[in-house]
């Protein structure tokens, strides 16, 4: 894709600096949360997309804990976490009424510590919430006001994530609620044996990077303003996007035209976390968080997708998961206390795989333009790891014992 362009200096480098330090985010949080790369992708999007997601799946695949490090890394932001159930009142999520202010004939609610004062709000088991809660937690996330003393006051709300065990069924009267969760994502149990073994051993890196939320801002405010290629969606009505809900609706899947709206939204949220300067076919990937509404229509929308999206975007996935899964080796043999032997053999393996993956990245950015942009961040998490690695083995003592060829002009050049 094109790069950031922006006639306005002190704009353009401001959104520079947030693409960058959201991207340290992002490799921070992945590092933090193996085989969870589509989850913090999609918690990303919806962040800057200022959208609703639900994060589905069984119990204790650490759905809470991602959402809650999403907040923690937000510097100035503030969540807001509750326990949903049938009986909870509106009072508890929305602030309870100010009884002074009741007293003097004024209807105001205290809103400090509540979802409506609160920048990410997590409502966990969401889908259990009862009848008298529906429509005025419903109003909240359409609307993103409250009501205070009989005028509606905007709150600062950009994301509700939802987490539940069970999607609702259509017959449950939580249609439209569901329906205003813009992405859906379903978490799966660890299935690498080195990640789940890092994982019960509590040697998995913790999340470290920050941003501001000015940064976020900024980017929430590019989005808007970034376009969608012709091929994407063209003003005829032609396009890939366009096609894509086609299928869907006509494989049974519940594509609304709304829907589609903010499936736009969200690519252009990705577009500006990339860097990207328009919303063009490499984004179209975005779009298998977004269409489906039942556990049984993922595949159907994956097969749709794909058939879109540039063939390249899984070789990438791949690359990016293979660069996590190093980083978890080197973080776990240091966290393990591993005499210098064992140390050492762990830099050589680690050296050497980043290695090949730079290989694999040279040839992933033969495959086109967007392809080497995709390569490019790529190689500069490489670049990132290797610099952590070097350091640390530096001080272990470790240069003497192998030769390091983790130099930084070969990460550099990983995607020329």
């Amino acid at each position: 894709m094109k790069p950031i362009k922006n006639t306005n200096t002190n704009t353009a480098d401001l959104v520079a600096q947030a693409v960058l330090a959201l991207a340290a985010v992002r490799s921070s949080l992945v590092a933090a949360f193996p085989e969870r790369e589509t989850e913090i992708d999609a918690l990303l999007d919806a962040l800057v997309a200022g959208a609703h997601i639900l994060l589905l799946g069984p119990p204790g695949t650490a759905k809470t804990t991602m959402a809650e490090a999403l907040g923690r890394t937000i510097d100035g932001a503030r969540t807001c976490k509750r326990q949903i159930h049938a009986q909870i009142p509106i009072d508890e999520i929305v602030g309870p009424i100010d009884v002074r202010a009741f007293q003097d004939g004024r209807y105001v609610r205290c809103l400090a510590n509540y979802a409506s004062d609160a920048h990410v709000f997590i409502a966990d088991e969401v889908f259990k919430a009862g009848g008298a809660i529906l429509n005025p937690l419903l109003t909240l996330l359409e609307s993103r006001t409250v009501v205070q003393d009989g005028v509606d006051l905007p709150i600062p709300l950009w994301t509700c994530v939802g987490l539940s065990n069970e999607i609702p069924r259509t017959t449950d009267g939580l249609g439209a609620f569901h329906d205003r969760f813009v992405l859906r994502v379903w978490v799966q149990y660890l299935g690498n044996d080195s990640n789940f073994a890092a994982m019960v051993r509590r040697e998995l890196p913790a999340v470290t990077a920050r941003i501001g939320i000015d940064a976020i801002e900024a980017l929430q405010r590019h989005a808007t303003t970034i376009p969608i290629a012709d091929d994407v969606q063209a003003a005829d009505g032609s396009g890939a996007l366009r096609a894509i809900v086609l299928a869907c609706r006509a494989r049974g899947v519940d594509c609304s035209d709304r829907r589609a709206v903010k499936a736009a939204d969200v690519m252009r949220a990705r577009a500006a976390r990339c860097g990207d300067s328009e919303v063009g076919a490499v984004h179209l990937d975005v779009l298998r968080s977004v269409l489906w509404n039942q556990q049984a229509e993922i595949p159907v929308v994956e097969e749709i997708v794909a058939k879109h999206a540039p063939s390249w975007i899984t070789t990438a996935s791949q690359i990016s998961s293979a660069i996590n899964a190093e980083r978890v080796r080197w973080s776990t043999a240091m966290r393990a206390g591993a005499p210098s032997g064992d140390a050492g053999e762990a830099f050589v393996l680690v050296n050497g795989r980043l290695g090949e993956i730079k290989g694999d990245l040279q040839r992933l950015a033969r495959l086109g333009p967007a392809a080497k942009n995709s390569a490019r961040t790529l190689a500069a998490e490489i670049g990132t790891l290797s610099r952590e690695i070097v350091t640390k083995a530096a001080a272990l003592g470790l240069m003497d014992v192998v030769d390091s060829d983790l130099d930084d002009d070969d990460d550099a050049s990983a995607a020329a």
